[in-house]
């Protein structure tokens, strides 16, 4: 026998996310600001993304990309290749490299506090506060 409340219940969390997919999209024009201002295509990632059936892959970056992690199914090849393709932009040696891509811009301002404030701290042998 079929299960009808969770048949039910998928209709209502597809039509609902439905709903709020209509809403964005008739609204994101009017939006200002990075990212909603930066176009990005994505379709032919998630196309990949989908068919390949990685989504339900735990994948941990956590820890120093430039440091292999056998255990964890990682993609810190690709973290490092986008680490190594910005420096030289910034000036930094690829022998003498090390950096953390974030997921978001609030993990990096957390990052760059972390690390510029333990910088400032080996410098002046006080502890900074921000």
């Amino acid at each position: 026998m079929k299960n009808t409340k969770s048949s039910m219940d998928d209709r209502s969390a597809i039509e609902k996310l439905e709903r709020f997919a209509a809403d964005v999209n008739a609204r994101k024009r009017g939006i200002f600001g990075y990212p909603a201002n930066c176009p990005v295509h994505l379709k032919d990632f998630y196309k990949w993304f989908t068919e390949n059936e990685i989504y339900d892959a735990m994948i941990n970056n956590s820890g120093d990309p430039f440091h292999s992690h056998e255990l964890f199914l990682n993609a810190l090849d690709f973290e490092r290749e986008v680490i190594e393709f910005f420096a030289p932009f910034y000036g930094f040696d690829r022998d003498n490299l090390w950096g953390i891509v974030t997921f978001s811009g609030t993990d990096g301002n957390n990052h760059g506090i972390y690390f510029g404030s333990k910088c400032l701290e080996n410098k002046t042998h006080k502890k900074p506060i921000v």
